[in-house]
């Protein structure tokens, strides 16, 4: 399915409806990317054009990723790295819960509903969706914060504020360090937004073209 027949297929209708989400959106699912869907009981193959409800798990092997978006308008894209995995907790508000990996999240627009995800570690919160990554594993978890700011909550519901252009790294309860950004921590995030960026154009563009 071509990438405009997938916008076709799963934003212009979602225009016409109401404000409740139908659900999170594949851009691109590439490599061995694939999904648990509620009450299917296996692992199936995750491919673009699919819709993620509340419920499903996705995962991403190695050299894979998955690109999703949370509304018709690309204001919140949505990245899992290879080597990852993550549950949909609920669509509105989004919560999310990041078992192990890496995951980007880019936003625009007028703050809404907080967009949390959970960790092994703690639950991050952001309102004010401008862009951060986020990365867990048996070291603990870091956190690092492009625009906007996130509320990290540990298990002792300590919170800890990030803000743009800050890195957060904690591990157990107590033990945590932040850390101003250097030049290296954008390499992939720039890389990443530009991409975002041309679908946004393409979505624009494509919608243009329908009139």
């Amino acid at each position: 399915m071509s990438y405009f027949l997938i916008l076709a297929a799963l934003f212009i209708p979602l225009a016409a409806q109401a404000a409740e989400p139908e659900g999170v959106a594949v851009l691109e699912a590439a490599g061995r990317a694939e999904v648990w869907r509620s009450g299917s009981g296996k692992w199936s193959e995750l491919s673009a054009g699919a819709m993620l409800k509340k419920g499903d798990k996705i995962r991403a092997g190695g050299e894979s990723f998955v690109e999703m978006a949370l509304d018709e308008k690309f204001e919140t894209i949505l990245r899992l790295d290879h080597g990852s995995r993550i549950d949909v907790l609920s669509l509105a508000p989004p919560r999310f819960a990041l078992e192990r990996g890496r995951f980007f999240i880019f936003g625009e627009g007028e703050k809404g509903s907080p967009l949390k995800v959970l960790t092994p570690f703690a639950v991050c919160s952001t309102s004010s969706i401008g862009g951060f990554a986020l990365e867990t594993s048996r070291n603990g978890l870091r956190v690092w914060v492009y625009g906007g700011q996130v509320s990290v909550i540990g298990r002792r519901k300590s919170v800890y504020p990030v803000k743009e252009g800050f890195k957060f790294f904690l591990h157990g309860a107590s033990s945590r360090v932040l850390e101003r950004m250097t030049y290296p921590d954008y390499w992939e995030w720039t890389a990443w937004s530009r991409k975002v960026y041309e679908r946004k154009d393409d979505r624009d563009d494509y919608l243009k073209s329908l009139h």
